[in-house]
């Protein structure tokens, strides 16, 4: 299962990305301008599959894995002057089987006070404004 991280800029993916993975991933490289993503294989431990091991004893053991993707997060206008999700990332967005939304809920020196449902929706309005884009790409080549 591949599973990616998406929010605004600076609201705390790869700190969630670390906490997920035991990693250890650098949680300003995002900020320098920092494409490529933090990728992880983490195992999922299952007492089911231990207690399987134990009776039948078999030559090798294979937990079920989930691969974790940290992207750069969604610039808000007040960032930069590109806002919305950078063509780049969502090739890695696209090929996750889910999308965990990590919103700030803290307080923030730049930002001020967390502004969870506007932040929300702006991470919705921007995959859909995304997906929009995609479409009318696609219907401007079938027109052809």
């Amino acid at each position: 299962m591949e599973l990616a991280l998406i929010g605004l800029a600076k609201s705390g993916k790869t700190t969630v990305f670390n906490a997920l993975t035991g990693g250890k991933a650098e949680t300003s490289l995002f900020a320098g301008g920092k494409v490529e993503p933090n990728i992880a294989v983490v195992k999922v431990p299952d007492p089911r599959v231990d207690k399987l091991a134990e009776i039948y004893q078999p030559k090798k053991v294979t937990y079920a894995t989930v691969k974790y993707v940290d992207v750069a997060g969604i610039a808000r206008e007040s960032d930069s002057p590109e806002k919305g999700v950078p063509e780049a990332l969502l090739q890695f967005v696209s090929r996750a089987d889910a999308l965990i939304a990590v919103i700030r809920g803290f307080e923030d020196p730049v930002h001020g006070a967390p502004r969870i449902a506007s932040d929300v929706e702006t991470v919705h309005l921007e995959l859909v404004f995304s997906d929009l884009a995609k479409v009318e790409t696609r219907l401007q080549k079938l027109e052809k």
